[in-house]
């Protein structure tokens, strides 16, 4: 098991990854919107957007494709738990999340 604790800035985004495992993802101060992706042939696409307030928590399978952003009125205090099973990968960037596709990184 792995447990990370990080604090996002004002503004910040991880850019579009996965994390080829399970993960719980809790919020201890502020919020963060996670934009949602689904693996569609060697591409991704949009599915949605969830917010994960403080002292909420947010489940992903290991097949979940997201991008977490921090609201620029505020940062997010948040911890993750994964159970690593496999190499994480992350995205390239593009101008849009539909240009961007799923590469690995290890």
């Amino acid at each position: 098991m792995f447990i990370a604790c990080a604090t996002f800035p004002k503004g910040f985004a991880t850019g579009i990854h996965n994390h080829a495992t399970q993960a719980i993802i809790g919020v201890w101060a502020g919020h963060e919107d996670n934009w949602l992706y689904q693996s569609v042939g060697e591409g991704i696409v949009s599915c949605g957007t969830r917010r994960v307030d403080t002292g909420g928590v947010l489940s992903l399978g290991p097949d979940a494709i997201h991008n977490v952003h921090s609201p620029a009125a505020a940062g997010a205090g948040r911890y993750t738990s994964t159970w690593p099973t496999s190499p994480r990968s992350t995205a390239t960037s593009g101008s849009t999340p539909e240009d961007r596709q799923p590469v690995s990184t290890g």
